[in-house]
C-alpha cells in the first residue's frame, strides 16, 4: 500500500511539474462574479473549498486537480490538495523526505503553519524550483506545493501562501 502511494504521489508530482513549468496561461471563465479580497500585496478572487480556501491572485488561472486545486501563470504555481484516508504523521514526513531523496533536496523541517504542523523540504524537480509541505489532518493528508525560479522571494506566490486558510 505504501509503494502505491508512494508511486501515485510521484506521478502527480511529475505532472504537476509539467503543468506549472508550462510558459502558458489560459483565461478562466467564471459564470459567477468572484468575491475580491486583497491580503497583503495581493488582490484577487477568495476561492473556498471543502478542506480549505486561499486567495487567486489576479492574473493568475485556476486548474481543478484530484482533492485540490492548483493556481499557476507561466511557470509559477501554488497547488493544494487533500487527500487519502487513515493517514498519520509519519506518511507526511515519510512522503516529505521521499521527495527530498529523490530530488536531492534541502533536509526535511518540521514547521508549524496555518494551525497545523508540516513537514518542508525544497528542491528542483524537471527544472522548476519548488517547496514543498505535507501534513496530515483527520487521516488525510494535505500537500501543498509553491513552484517557480523565485518562487522563495515572489510577493504574489508567497502572499497566495500565506492566504490558505485551512479548514
Amino acid at each position: 500500500m505504501k509503494k502505491f502511494f508512494i508511486l501515485m504521489l510521484f506521478v502527480l508530482l511529475v505532472s504537476f511539474v509539467f503543468v506549472s513549468c508550462d510558459e502558458s496561461t489560459e483565461g478562466e471563465q467564471n459564470a459567477s462574479q468572484p468575491k475580491v479580497v486583497e491580503k497583503a500585496t495581493i488582490k484577487g478572487e477568495l476561492v473556498e473549498t471543502e478542506h480549505f480556501s486561499v486567495i487567486k491572485a489576479d492574473g493568475y488561472s485556476k486548474m481543478d486537480i484530484a482533492g485540490g486545486i492548483q493556481l499557476y501563470k507561466g511557470s509559477n504555481a501554488l497547488e493544494i490538495w487533500v487527500r487519502g484516508t487513515g493517514l498519520d504523521e509519519s506518511d507526511a514526513e515519510d512522503s516529505c523526505v521521499g521527495l527530498q531523496k529523490r530530488y536531492d533536496g534541502t533536509e526535511t523541517k518540521k514547521v508549524s503553519k496555518f494551525g497545523l504542523d508540516f513537514y518542508t523540504s525544497t528542491y528542483e524537480a524537471v527544472g522548476c524550483p519548488q517547496t514543498v509541505y505535507i501534513t496530515v489532518k483527520d487521516g488525510q493528508k494535505i500537500q501543498i506545493g509553491i513552484v517557480g525560479k523565485t518562487h522563495e522571494t515572489d510577493e504574489t506566490l508567497q502572499g497566495m501562501f500565506e492566504s490558505i486558510k485551512i479548514k
